[in-house]
């Protein structure tokens, strides 16, 4: 080997020990992770909500937080006793179309009021409520702007695999544009809090905090899997994602109707005891049965009957009362539906259309799963009067009464029947309802359990 070889390889031996002293080229750097948070993160944006409430001046007034108890108070108080305050809410959201719609939770929009949203780079931007749905913790909005706005195509949750990368964006703590990365941890997860059971998550580690809400839970390919929910206070190193495959169908309804149009059957199930499947000759695996059947609704059309034990619905186990009502939430209006069913033991498969709830049906559900049965309120007061509770109703059991007032059925004003009809459509699968209820003088909440 001549001199001027060994003085080459020499050279180049010790050029590549500096660069690997030097640590990893600009291409090594440049991962997956970094492309995702490049191309997601102008798509990914910050809701900042406003709205003006009235408190009480003096603690006479503890009703002034709620917009329909202020107005029923004004007419009985002096305006000077009240004061104005301003109440925010911080999270995060993210454009899915090139007609500027932003995905984000529910629980971070206010029922009034004004909504900024600021884009990468501290753009600002005004946007609308388009609409909102407290079953699934999901809100649409749009934003006013002409300009072409980057967004985030929706991918495919039902192929998420636990063990492999998961990136989330959003602005934890108001800290803005916050990129955190972990693995999906599991897929399917409950989640119990106080307040309520949350079912079918996405559970990831990669850190989501208040101010994540709302934001996008991405792949390594940068696709849409979930929508980021900080609803779970005591975890630590853990959160929790909407699939975006049960967000779609939610999203499509908010946009074309403003609302969310849940698909009915016509019928109602129960738990399916050891005492009942004894008396129903039951042997299979578990299941629910059929308690009511709606004359004319979509299962006595398609010949569903009491007593079926229902065991599946399009291919998912049904094994209690909880399990049936979440398949039939995340149901489309006119989706065709297979129930596996067991009838005296035996199996078979029914198919049943769902079709909008008919509202004109909305006061035969309030008497069967309230136990309440309404009229009109006198001229000039809002919501309706009950005119009668059922014995032994959930209705009667807390207390409920002829001539009571009920203003409010969730977070829905009731200011006449047709506005009591809805609420009631929105209620009829839930286990309890919130009433707002005025009796003489007195204003007050109470829980309503429903019943199966």
């Amino acid at each position: 080997m001549t001199k001027k070889a060994l003085y080459f390889i020499g050279g180049f031996l010790a050029a590549l020990a500096v660069l690997t002293l030097a640590g990893p080229t600009q291409s090594a750097r440049h991962t997956s992770v970094v492309e995702v948070a490049k191309e997601a993160g102008p798509a990914v944006v910050n809701i900042n909500t406003e709205q003006v409430v009235a408190r009480g001046a003096n603690p006479f007034f503890p009703y002034g937080s709620d917009p329909l108890l202020e107005e029923f108070f004004r007419d009985f108080l002096d305006p000077r006793y009240t004061r104005r305050q301003v109440r925010n809410s911080l999270g995060s959201g993210v454009i899915i179309n090139s007609a500027g719609h932003v995905l984000t939770n529910e629980h971070i929009i206010l029922s009034t009021g004004k909504v900024n949203v600021t884009l990468l780079g501290g753009r600002h931007i005004e946007a609308e409520l388009i609409g909102a749905d407290a079953e699934s913790d999901l809100a649409v909005l749009r934003l006013k702007s002409r300009d072409k706005l980057p967004y985030i195509e929706m991918g495919d949750s039902d192929k998420v695999m636990v063990g492999e990368p998961s990136i989330a964006i959003g602005n934890p703590f108001g800290l803005s544009h916050t990129v955190t990365v972990g693995v999906i941890s599991a897929t399917h997860r409950s989640i119990h809090t106080s307040e309520r059971i949350y079912n079918d998550f996405i559970q990831t580690d990669a850190s989501i905090n208040p101010g994540n809400s709302g934001g996008p839970l991405l792949d390594a390919d940068g696709r849409l899997i979930g929508i980021n929910t900080a609803i779970y206070k005591k975890a630590q190193g853990i959160g929790f994602a909407i699939p975006i495959n049960r967000a779609r169908s939610v999203v499509n309804d908010l946009i074309r109707y403003g609302e969310v149009h849940v698909g009915w059957l016509g019928v109602q199930v129960r738990d399916l005891t050891a005492a009942s499947a004894r008396k129903l000759g039951y042997t299979g695996p578990g299941g629910v049965v059929v308690s009511l059947i709606v004359d004319g609704g979509p299962a006595n059309r398609a010949g569903l009957k009491y007593g079926d034990v229902i065991e599946q619905l399009d291919g998912l186990p049904i094994r209690m009362k909880e399990d049936f009502r979440f398949a039939v939430r995340r149901l489309p209006v006119g989706k065709v539906v297979r129930l596996k069913i067991s009838r005296k033991n035996a199996r078979k498969t029914i198919e049943i259309k769902t079709r909008d709830f008919p509202l004109d049906m909305a006061e035969e559900v309030a008497r069967y799963m309230l136990g309440i049965q309404v009229r009109r309120a006198p001229a000039g007061i809002p919501g309706v009067t009950v005119d009668r509770v059922a014995p032994g109703s959930p209705a009667a059991r807390i207390g409920l009464r002829s001539g009571d007032i009920i203003l409010k059925l969730n977070d829905s004003a009731i200011r006449d029947i047709d506005q009591w009809r809805k609420a009631v459509a929105k209620v009829r699968m839930m286990d309890s309802a919130l009433l707002l209820v005025r009796r003489g003088r007195s204003v007050y909440y109470v829980t309503l359990p429903l019943s199966p």
